[in-house]
């Protein structure tokens, strides 16, 4: 370099610049099962298994409490009355009136003609057998 050129400080290749990670002199935690080999956040395998673990525990226990018995009765039902009503009106495409929104009513609807329902059961009153 010349006397009358700027001296221009540049930075290290980005090879350099990298932290290189050493393995320390101190020896490993043993566990009852194992060394556990940990994530970016420090979270153990042997947690992130049990989370999913539990969570799967979680949405089977539900879903044999939701639908346990679901078909007991076998009659008529309170809400049955009302939404199944409007639902066999809406598969009958007939008319009706009612004042509230129709978009839960149809949801049922749909869902009654997906599984093959005509219709022409007519809720009338509470207990009435399928």
């Amino acid at each position: 370099m010349s006397v009358d050129e700027p001296q221009v400080h540049r930075r290290p290749p980005k090879s350099a610049s990298v932290l290189q990670v050493t393995p320390s002199k101190e020896p490993a935690l043993s566990s009852p099962t194992g060394p556990t080999r940990s994530d970016s956040r420090g979270v153990s395998a042997l947690v992130r298994n049990s989370s999913k673990y539990a969570f799967g525990a979680i949405v089977f226990l539900s879903f044999l409490t939701r639908y346990w018995k679901i078909w007991d009765p076998a009659q008529v039902v309170f809400d049955e009355v009302h939404f199944g009503k409007f639902a066999s009106y809406y598969l009958r495409r007939q008319y009706y009136f009612d004042v509230h929104p129709p978009l839960a009513k149809m949801m049922i609807a749909l869902g009654g003609w997906l599984v093959g329902y005509d219709g022409h059961f007519l809720f009338e009153k509470i207990g009435m057998d399928y």
